[in-house]
């Protein structure tokens, strides 16, 4: 199941591959218990996907567990939990500034919240190191 959601994550089927990891999730908590690194392991996958999703409250409140946990199982410094740690404040920032860009107590400034999705993604996209065709960056200089 695991390998599969690597596939379906790489062909962008969100939707199946979030299904199948909370499939996972839910028969390792009942088969190895909540607290076992495998099941912690889903948990941390789980909320990876949610953030690319842009899902950051339910993302965040998986990281919160998964860091909780790895911290008491393998220690603050072990770098599972720092790795954790520093995936949930980066969903954290990412929240922070979707809320800033789609917010509607920002003043208007003429940017729509489709341009606001694209600035979204644009960001998402820089911090995969994908960078966007010409065609893609003028369409949206268009807008």
């Amino acid at each position: 199941m695991k390998d599969l959601t690597s596939v379906l994550n790489r062909q962008c089927k969100y939707e199946e591959t979030e299904a199948m990891h909370r499939q996972t999730l839910a028969t390792r908590e009942k088969v190895l218990g909540h607290e076992h690194p495998s099941t912690l392991t889903s948990v941390y996958c789980l909320a990876h996907l949610l953030v690319k999703q842009c899902r950051y409250n339910e993302s965040i409140a998986l990281y919160d567990r998964a860091s909780a946990a790895y911290g008491i199982l393998l220690g603050e410094d072990h770098p599972t939990t720092r790795a954790c740690c520093q995936h949930r404040s980066e969903a954290v920032a990412l929240q922070e500034q979707s809320w800033f860009v789609l917010s509607p107590a920002a003043p208007d400034n003429g940017v729509s919240t489709h341009t606001g999705k694209i600035l979204r993604l644009s960001r998402g996209l820089a911090k995969l190191g994908t960078r966007s065709s010409r065609h893609d960056r003028r369409r949206r200089n268009n807008m």
